[in-house]
Formats: structure tokens, sequence, C-alpha cells
């Protein structure tokens, strides 16, 4: 009788951990479907709700337009990662004309915005509609995704992060001494290292974006969401 109380404690508790993991901690979708599979097998639990409830919280929205880039002028980039791109002018297969006011584009993904031709572009909305970034591509003859690059990007913006988090706060702290504009300056660092540090790394996170894009229907290259490599379907003009 104790032994049967104890599994049943033991089994709610599990399921309270879980639900909370699956709904709060997205970083711990793997340990949490680890131990739902045990729970399963163990107590034949079911783990439907938990599954969804995970891929409802991992899944990045993202946005498909089979689109030709007609213009675009080139802001900057980052180094060695990914170039930006403001009022990028595209135009879709029934004519209709629509601009991306700011794009991230990855190095390796360049080509669907040089090539001028028709891509279906797969983009996120990393600012509230003001700046977007391409994540992956396809055309007739390539589809393209490198999870490994998007992560370095991801990487990159999280050192942006806590630049403004660190420099930012001491710039702050030294301006409240001097003319008391750190007051005003203090909640626009800490509201930019979030977004920088939180915000969008976890819009660019590697299984977020691989289940965003199978929403949409990407054609994966053989291996490619979890090798990380850019593939192309065969070896043509992109």
């Amino acid at each position: 009788m104790q032994i049967k109380i104890r599994q049943d404690i033991a089994l709610l508790a599990s399921k309270a951990i879980l639900m909370r993991l699956a709904t709060h901690v997205p970083l711990s979708c793997t340990a949490t479907l680890l131990i739902s599979s045990l729970l399963q097998e163990r107590w034949h639990y079911d783990i439907n709700p938990i599954s969804n409830a995970l891929e409802r919280d991992v899944m990045v929205s993202v946005s498909k337009n089979r689109v030709r880039v007609e213009n675009y002028v080139h802001k900057g980039g980052g180094g060695d990662l990914f170039f930006m791109f403001k009022r990028v002018r595209c135009t879709t297969d029934a004519g209709e004309t629509f601009y991306f006011k700011e794009l991230v584009v990855p190095n390796y993904l360049v080509k669907a915005i040089k090539n001028n031709a028709v891509n279906t572009l797969y983009t996120v909305d990393i600012n509230n509609g003001k700046a977007h970034c391409l994540v992956a591509y396809e055309n007739d003859n390539v589809s393209k995704f490198d999870a490994d690059e998007l992560g370095d990007i991801a990487r990159g913006f999280r050192r942006s992060g806590l630049f403004f988090w660190l420099g930012g706060s001491l710039a702050s702290f030294l301006s409240l001494i001097a003319y008391g504009l750190g007051l005003i300056l203090f909640p626009i660092v800490v509201y930019m290292g979030w977004k920088y540090y939180v915000k969008i790394p976890k819009l660019l996170s590697r299984d977020g974006v691989i289940a965003g894009l199978k929403s949409k229907g990407f054609r994966f290259p053989s291996s490619a969401p979890f090798a990380g490599s850019a593939s192309t379907k065969q070896s043509t003009n992109v």
C-alpha cells in the first residue's frame, strides 16, 4: 500500500514538473521528452499534452514568400556572419510589391538576394515588423538552410546584448552621477540587452526555426536539419 502511494505521489510530481518544463523552459525539451517516455513506459501516462505544449512553445513563426528581389540598399553587416540590407523591394508572382524595412541575410544565403531569380524566402520577424532575418530559401534547383550558421548569428546577437547590459549599465551609472540622465538611459539599456541577448536568439533557435520551416513545407536537403549543413538539391545555378 505504501509503495503504491509513493508511486502515485511520484507520478503526480513528475506530471507537474513536466508541464512546467514544457510550457516555460524551452531549453529543457530534451530532458522533458526523455522523462516523458519513461513515464509512458512505466505508468502508461499519456504524453500527448506535453508533446503539444513543447511544439507550441518551441516553434518559431516563419513567413514564406515566393518573390523576386528587385532592389535593396546595403546597410552594413556582422563581419563574416551576415549582411544587413534595408528597403528590400520584392515582387511576387502576381506582380504585387512589398518591402522588408531591414533584412538580416546570413552570408551563405546572400545569393537569394542577388541572383535576380524567383526564390521562396523563409523569414523570421525579429523586431515587430521593423526587421526580419532570412533563415532559408529555395527555388526549383536549390534549397539552403544551415542551422550552425544561424546559431553563430544568434551568438553574435547575444554578444551585443552583453555589451548593452555591461557597457550600457556602466554608462547609465556614470550619467546618473554626472547629469542624472541614467534614470532615463538605464531602462532603455536593460530592454536593448534583453532584446539582443534573449528575444532575438530565441527567435533564431535551431529547434524553433526547424519546426517553423517544417510547418511551412520547406524542402529540407538530406540531413540538413540535423547536420546543420547548407545543401543543394543538385549542382545548378542558383
